[in-house]
């Protein structure tokens, strides 16, 4: 009997401690992360690095995507989160970085009223006046019946030199759930070192163009929530919707790694490498 009993605690632990290093979130290169928790006098905190996010406009705290802690609403008119111009967010054409976030899109779409709006709704970027930088967005505004795309870019100067790539048409719904998506560059600085996934899993990728040869480097702000093409504002893309738990990565995350932050449901918080790293979505849950 004491044998049995000795098996199935074995056992049990075993399935615990399997699921717990499932459900680690991936910490290598991990350069700053935005979960929307700590928030004062509309500044957000960076939860990894120093990259303090500074709210413009009126975008709302909201609650977060496992229904416990916080994410923020964008109203797709203004919205966005200016998180600085450190050097830790800049990336070049050879460098490899990830960035990933959980969105959710408002009920509706955007009413495409000028010709950039056509690029869709802004998830996170870092690009200048001088179209230098890349960007995160969903597409599809301006077509109710019909799914978004996830879409990124890498510029040194749009339409000219640079990388544009996009998932399959309908690829995903996000007016009514909660979607994770990444964009990971390895650095090759073509299309083929671009990886675009949804909830976990890599996309077919195909490219409008393919031709990134020089500096994408720039001082312009990382923003969550636009995208202010021209550098001065004149041609802004806003999301309207909810963004939680921003990542941002120094290094290209493979497919199995994302899949495994997507199991993990959240951000991990820091902790020294003695203890167990508990999910975001554990911390949210346990406030």
């Amino acid at each position: 009997m004491f044998k049995k009993v000795l098996v199935l605690a074995v056992i049990a632990t075993v399935f615990v401690y399997a699921n717990l290093a499932k459900a680690q979130f991936v910490t290598e290169g991990l350069v700053s992360g935005w979960r929307f928790e700590d928030i004062t006098d509309g500044k957000v905190a960076d939860s990894v690095g120093d990259n303090v996010g500074t709210i413009v406009g009126d975008a709302k705290i909201a609650t977060g995507k496992d229904g416990n802690g916080n994410a923020l609403e964008f109203d797709g008119d203004g919205d966005y989160v200016d998180c600085g111009n450190d050097e830790s967010l800049n990336f070049d054409s050879f460098d490899p970085f990830t960035i990933c976030a959980w969105i959710k899109g408002n009920e509706g779409r955007l009413e495409v009223a000028e010709p950039w709006e056509l690029w869709g709704q802004a998830i996170a970027g870092k690009i200048d006046a001088s179209w230098h930088g890349w960007l995160l967005t969903v597409t599809g505004v301006g077509h109710p019946d019909e799914p978004y795309t996830l879409n990124g870019v890498l510029s040194h100067t749009l339409g000219g030199n640079d990388i544009n790539s996009s998932t399959p048409d309908n690829s995903m719904e996000i007016a009514t759930d909660w979607t994770y998506v990444c964009m990971s560059y390895e650095g090759t600085s073509d299309v083929a070192g671009i990886h675009l996934s949804i909830d976990g899993e890599d996309q077919p990728v195909s490219s409008q163009r393919d031709n990134l040869t020089e500096t994408m480097a720039n001082a312009a702000p990382f923003t969550i929530g636009t995208i202010k093409f021209a550098g001065d504002g004149s041609w802004p893309v806003y999301f309207d919707g909810f963004i939680d738990e921003v990542v941002v990565y120094n290094r290209a995350l493979d497919e199995d790694e994302i899949s495994q932050n997507f199991d993990a449901g959240g951000v991990v918080a820091v902790e020294p490498t003695s203890k167990l790293a508990l999910t975001w979505g554990e911390i949210k849950a346990s406030k």
